[in-house]
């Protein structure tokens, strides 16, 4: 897996707003799944951890397509994370920089991990909503 270091460099040089880019710049497939986003999540965070920045944050989204209206998805929403065409997008951040004012809710995924929590959420778009789902570190207090 490369270009983390290259990816945290660039988000530092951003005065440390939010900074995205998308998971194929990292690892080079034709799809990826939900899994591949946490991997990504684990090596980004080890990374940041060696560089003592531990009050970052990250996220992922992953775009599940469109709807015309805000839908209640319940286990089969899990095919369409899997079945995205458009590669995730990882952002990193500090504090509360991923808290979102749109319509969302919490999902559970059989795969899931200790700190991450996973939220369905629809974003306003012409003619409807894009749906996505956003993978979001939990607050890890201070030890």
């Amino acid at each position: 897996m490369g270009n983390i270091d290259e990816f945290i460099a660039e988000w530092q040089g951003s005065s440390d707003e939010v900074y995205s880019e998308h998971i194929d710049f990292f690892i080079n497939k034709l799809t990826y799944n939900y899994e591949d986003c946490i991997a990504i999540m684990k090596e980004v965070r080890t990374k940041l951890n060696y560089r003592a920045l531990n009050d970052s944050k990250l996220m992922i989204r992953i775009q599940c397509g469109h709807s015309k209206k805000i839908q209640d998805w319940g286990q089969q929403f899990w095919q369409l994370v899997d079945a995205s065409l458009t590669p995730p997008e990882l952002f990193i951040g500090k504090g509360d920089s991923f808290k979102s004012c749109v319509s969302s809710r919490q999902i559970d995924y059989s795969k899931q991990i200790e700190n991450i929590e996973n939220y369905v959420v629809f974003y306003p778009i012409e003619g409807g909503f894009v749906r996505c789902l956003d993978l979001i570190e939990k607050e890890v207090p201070d030890v």
